[in-house]
């Protein structure tokens, strides 16, 4: 159910973030990131629909799969290996032949890239000054 967006463009913060040690840049992402996602991962959880509960509670933030000099995290809906429609959450947003598709993750992308992409530039930029007043004591 992967849409994707790209944080990148901004000079001053990718200057500012290459002038940090790696890992303390990586932190400052991976954390900052992780907070920006949280409306999504709202919106996600709130546009799922009605029914036992079980398709909201599912829905979680992980971190994807690692890559050099990639960060990625993900809003997934985890299965129960013993549910008997293992796919469920797919069948909910794409539909079936017997059912209509109701696209409860690609609206909440749509309601908060906007919103997420600013938190986390804005969470970056507060990271990387407190990354530097940190290193710089």
């Amino acid at each position: 159910m992967g849409k994707e967006f790209f944080i990148s463009g901004m000079k001053e913060v990718q200057r500012a973030l290459a002038e940090l040690p790696k890992r303390v840049a990586s932190k400052v992402i991976r954390q900052n990131l992780r907070a920006a996602m949280k409306p999504m991962l709202a919106a996600a959880k709130e546009n799922a629909p009605e029914g036992t509960g079980d398709l909201e509670h599912s829905i979680k933030l992980k971190s994807g799969k690692r890559k050099r000099h990639v960060i990625r995290l993900n809003i997934v809906a985890y299965r129960d290996p013993d549910d008997p429609v293992p796919f469920h959450a797919a069948y909910v947003e794409y539909g079936t032949s017997r059912q209509a598709p109701q696209g409860f993750f690609r609206r909440a992308f749509d309601q908060t890239k906007n919103t997420t992409m600013q938190l986390a530039l804005d969470g970056i930029r507060k990271g990387i000054d407190d990354a530097v007043k940190e290193l710089a004591t």
